[in-house]
């Protein structure tokens, strides 16, 4: 069985079916790895007088701590002991695991897995809160890049671009652009409309916030719950606070429930700083005419 290229097997009863007097075992120069307590039967081992596993190269695990234990305690004659090698050049008598060892380095495997998991899990988490803070973050880092700047007022092309979610754009299209655009001739940002197709998104809410004098959020729940609603209320915030050329005057659709408040849409509702939409003709008119004052137009 010497030089046949033999590699670690698992199930010894079968591989040394029948044999029961076999007294010397040449396994030399073959890939064998690793010997378990199921690679060579009892039965054989009972009759077994010399063994020579010389030149393979063992993987010096705790899965060989069998092997090296059956080593110190056999009466079997191994050929060659002192020679054997690990896979990584030492010397496979100076290798000696013990099963408090073993133990440790399971332990220390399985702490390690666990607190890596437990890392991925809680930046997973982070990553996933304050995603839009991360986003946030990113498009400044991109606006400083880019040299964004705020045109004069004289030079916008809107008198205000308009933030909303997709399921109150029918009150935008029909109260909102009707009121501004058509009886007034002032003409409104409304993104599904004039942003430029292909471009990267967040490129044209700041190239049109840019061209706008003011920003008109259209609060709701549904406003709420709309992540990129939010993300473009914060860069309306940002040039508010960091560029003082752009005003912010929010339009109160419908009363927002305090589970789906967020901290900037409290920030204007704690202040009454907003016009609030009603289908009663006096407040309706009272709506428009704090839009118009704001807007001066």
């Amino acid at each position: 069985m010497a030089n046949n290229k033999i590699v670690p097997w698992t199930d010894g009863s079968s591989t040394f079916k029948d044999v029961k007097s076999l007294q010397e075992l040449k396994l030399e120069n073959n890939k064998i790895s690793m010997i378990s307590s199921k690679s060579i039967p009892s039965t054989v081992l009972d009759n077994l007088k010399k063994i020579d596993l010389s030149n393979n190269h063992f993987t010096c695990s705790c899965d060989l701590m069998w092997f090296r234990n059956w080593m110190k305690s056999t009466k079997v004659e191994i050929k060659n002991a002192k020679n054997y090698k690990c896979d990584n050049s030492e010397f496979l008598t100076n290798y000696n695991p013990t099963p408090e060892s073993c133990k440790n380095i399971v332990l220390i495997v399985a702490v390690s897995i666990g607190c890596l998991v437990g890392v991925i899990l809680f930046a997973t988490i982070i990553v996933y809160f304050c995603r839009w803070r991360i986003r946030f973050q990113l498009y400044n880092i991109r606006s400083r890049y880019k040299n964004y700047h705020q045109l004069k007022h004289n030079n916008c092309v809107y008198v205000a671009y308009v933030i909303y979610c997709y399921e109150d754009f029918t009150w935008v299209k029909d109260k909102l652009i009707k009121e501004i655009e058509i009886e007034h001739g002032f003409k409104l940002c409304i993104p599904h409309r004039d942003f430029e197709v292909g471009k990267v998104f967040a490129d044209n809410i700041v190239d049109h916030m840019n061209l706008s004098k003011t920003v008109i959020p259209v609060f709701s729940n549904n406003f709420s719950k709309n992540e990129w609603c939010l993300f473009q209320l914060d860069v309306a915030r940002s040039k508010l606070t960091k560029e003082g050329s752009l005003t912010i005057f929010p339009v109160m659709l419908a009363e927002v429930e305090f589970k789906n408040m967020n901290a900037a849409i409290y920030s204007f509702i704690k202040l009454s700083n907003y016009a609030a939409w009603s289908e009663d003709s006096n407040a309706k008119e009272l709506f428009w005419d704090k839009i118009k004052d704001h807007l001066k137009i």
